[in-house]
């Protein structure tokens, strides 16, 4: 568990590199952080070529692994902290504005909420292999 949250972390810092590559600087969503992706047609290659194809397949899957998490305040952690860049207290500062019914989280809350998105991150991205990669 712990080593799919570290690759599931290490998935999410790449996105900004894809979006460099594939010229996307865009993070769309919506109220309840469902992020704009262009569809699930991903196919495995044999051998990857990295060009803006490819890094814009890489953000959707990344973008509808997100989607697919069914707690919003998972996702919202997610695209705050790794896709738009915010430390935590912006994050923390940012549930509480938007999930007002909610009680805000403090920072030991943000941690373990953040754990368990990445491994809910980790069993969405690509059908799960990032747990079942080898330690």
């Amino acid at each position: 568990m712990k080593q799919a949250r570290i690759y599931a972390n290490r998935k999410l810092k790449e996105f900004g590199r894809w979006q460099r590559i594939a010229r996307d600087g865009s993070v769309v969503y919506s109220d309840d952080y469902i992020l704009q992706a262009d569809g699930n047609n991903f196919q495995p290659v044999e051998r990857l070529e990295i060009n803006q194809e490819t890094a814009r397949q890489e953000l959707n899957a990344i973008k509808s692994a997100i989607n697919a998490i069914s707690d919003i305040r998972q996702r919202q952690v997610l695209i705050l902290n790794y896709l738009e860049g915010k430390p935590v207290e912006q994050v923390r500062l940012e549930i509480k504005r938007t999930l007002e019914p909610f009680e805000p989280i403090k920072k030991s809350q943000y941690y373990t909420l953040k754990n368990s998105a990445l491994l809910a991150f980790a069993k969405q991205y690509r059908n799960g292999v990032l747990e079942t990669l080898p330690d």
